[in-house]
């Protein structure tokens, strides 16, 4: 009861008068049963959580509940030898990676609704969100990934591939499927002018893959 009081967002000093009482009631009565062996270091500061309150307000102003909560994820991290800041710094680049890709995904969603930048940003976003790094949420973006295929057939690449030229004709007609596709994201064949502004230069260049496999076959 005491810390669902000082979990609102707001609380006044009768609130915190309660919270505090609740508190000292519960240290006591912990004695009483077990004994004061069993008294730990966060007991007595729970005694002082009603100061803190006073002073800095409801404890989501000043408690790091996020960091109690990762903090054992966080040691549990296999260093292999790597000191002098290695950790550290892996940990910096991959927020600074995080902050980049937000900053795309942001840009990425300015464009019309339904288009091949706004549909990527979508579901890049849905796999930062907070399935991030689950099974669950693996699945429900692969499942959502074969939903909106074009055929709505299950299909695998080959293992092997090459990175070859386009024909002529092949590199046409896959600048107008992609036009007529998404027209919000415009492309436009590199010897050719572009019909927008917005309209990008497609690569000349893509993957040939020996194979394709369709629903097992």
């Amino acid at each position: 009861m005491a810390i669902r009081i000082l979990i609102k967002h707001t609380i006044t000093n009768h609130d915190i008068d309660t919270a505090d009482d609740l508190l000292q009631e519960y240290s006591r009565d912990l004695i009483k049963l077990y004994g004061s062996a069993v008294m730990k270091p966060n007991h007595h500061y729970a005694t002082h959580v009603g100061d803190c309150a006073c002073n800095f307000g409801p404890l989501h102003n000043f408690w790091t509940f996020l960091f109690e909560c990762l903090n054992k994820i966080l040691k549990s991290f296999k260093a292999n030898n790597h000191a002098n800041g290695e950790l550290e710094s892996t940990f910096f680049k991959e927020f600074h990676r995080t902050c980049e890709t937000s900053r795309v995904i942001y840009t990425m969603h300015t464009n019309p609704a339904k288009s091949l930048r706004s549909e990527a940003a979508r579901i890049m976003q849905k796999v930062t969100h907070e399935e991030h790094g689950t099974i669950a949420g693996l699945v429900a973006l692969s499942q959502e990934l074969d939903e909106i295929s074009m055929d709505g057939m299950a299909y695998a690449l080959s293992p092997r591939h090459h990175e070859n030229n386009f024909s002529s004709e092949t590199y046409r007609l896959l600048a107008h499927t992609l036009n007529t596709r998404f027209p919000h994201s415009p492309v436009h064949c590199q010897h050719e002018q572009p019909t927008s502004h917005n309209s990008i230069p497609l690569n000349h260049k893509g993957l040939f893959y020996n194979y394709v496999i369709i629903e097992g076959k």
